[in-house]
């Protein structure tokens, strides 16, 4: 596997003193991506190793058995006039497009969920350099330098569906996620 998780199986002929003699066959490239999440499926341990929580005192956060692939899933039991925000840093993300998957269910205590009190994003931050034209005069004339300068960007992408009423387990993602290689 390289750097990138990419893959490819190859069939030799019959090897004689550490030489193969011809390749038989080759598979197609596999890429084996992986996950830039820490225990991205609450299966740690520490249940909850790698996130930082923060909530109101009555809302509750915890794992829970019984997720869609892995053997446990987040439950978040938000407490009314609370607010419950549950993220990580990622500190090696892709440069390139990348998409966050899940699932998720969701039901109110009273009542169904109202537009707006479940959102899900992901937060992109990186640093580019960037070359900066610096005019400046000189005895000879104008001329100019040219210098690089680092420029910080921001931007939030969310899923296109929304979280209203009830829900048994759904599949969501977040298709937008690039950071410039």
């Amino acid at each position: 596997m390289d750097e990138n998780g990419k893959t490819v199986s190859k069939n030799f002929d019959v090897i004689k003193n550490s030489i193969s003699s011809r390749l038989l066959g080759q598979s197609n490239t596999q890429l084996h991506t992986i996950n830039m999440l820490e225990n991205h499926s609450f299966d740690a341990d520490d249940d909850l190793s790698g996130w930082i929580i923060t909530k109101g005192n009555e809302s509750i956060v915890k794992t829970e058995h019984g997720g869609v692939y892995g053997e446990k899933y987040l439950l978040i039991d938000k407490t009314a006039g609370e607010t419950v925000s549950v993220y990580q840093s990622v500190a090696r993300p892709r440069k390139g497009n990348s998409q966050l998957k899940g699932f998720i269910k969701y039901q109110g205590n009273d009542s169904v969920v109202a537009a707006d009190n479940i959102k899900i994003e992901v937060r992109v931050e990186y640093k580019l350099l960037e070359e900066v034209q610096n005019p400046s005069a000189s005895s000879s004339g104008s001329s100019s330098t040219i210098t690089n300068k680092e420029v910080k960007f921001e931007k939030f992408c969310v899923p296109t569906m929304s979280f209203v009423g009830e829900s048994d387990w759904i599949p969501f993602s977040i298709d937008n996620i690039s950071i410039p290689t």
